[in-house]
């Protein structure tokens, strides 16, 4: 199942890669996806998890638009037909049509309905031993791309490899997708690595 919208572009072979790499949870475990984005994990593999599913990101829009493909389908419908709508819906209708979102958004609805989703930094998570989190944060091409605009660089990917050994050594299972650089590599060390076509997952 392809996202409900397009966001940042990914390789579709490295995706299905990682969802045949990554175990689920058990049932009554959580899964974890906290830079969702589009969700394009969790939509490919959703039917081989639980109920149990948090999807989360920092970008307050990503997470409007899904909150309002899960709660109001009717409403997001109607302003994409260009039918009297609230300026918000106005908006969300606006950001499917630039992210060139299906017409028919009724299966996201569907798949959506029994997952929490929040407007939250990766690190406000608290996943529980047995939980699978997916990390999934912006590329970053090392101190040579760095710049005033990169607002996920070289200090914030080491303060996220330190949480990711955090969560594997309380016994939760992470899998991270990051760029394929020596830098990454480095803050990574010790942990499993795995290449991919143009990037690596780093599984715990």
């Amino acid at each position: 199942m392809k996202p409900p919208f397009r966001w940042a572009k990914r390789s579709p072979h490295a995706v299905r890669d990682i969802s045949r790499i990554l175990t689920p949870p058990a049932p009554n475990r959580v899964y974890w996806e906290p830079f969702c984005g589009a969700a394009t994990n969790f939509f490919l593999w959703h039917h081989r998890l639980g109920r149990r599913v948090v999807l989360s990101d920092a970008h307050q829009g990503v997470i409007t638009v899904l909150k309002a493909i899960r709660d109001d389908p009717v409403l997001v419908s109607r302003a994409r037909k260009g039918l009297p709508s609230t300026s918000e819906f106005a908006k969300i209708a606006e950001w499917l049509r630039l992210t060139e979102a299906p017409a028919d958004l009724y299966q996201y609805f569907r798949v959506l309905q029994a997952v929490s989703i929040f407007h939250q930094s990766y690190d406000a998570i608290r996943p529980q031993a047995g939980d699978l989190v997916y990390c999934d944060p912006p590329f970053w091409y090392g101190q040579a791309h760095e710049g005033p605009f990169v607002p996920f660089g070289g200090v914030a990917h080491a303060a996220h490899a330190r949480r990711v050994r955090e969560w594997a050594e309380a016994g939760v299972a992470v899998g991270v997708s990051l760029a394929d650089t020596l830098e990454m590599r480095a803050l990574n060390q010790g942990l499993k690595v795995q290449k991919l076509r143009g990037e690596i997952l780093v599984v715990t």
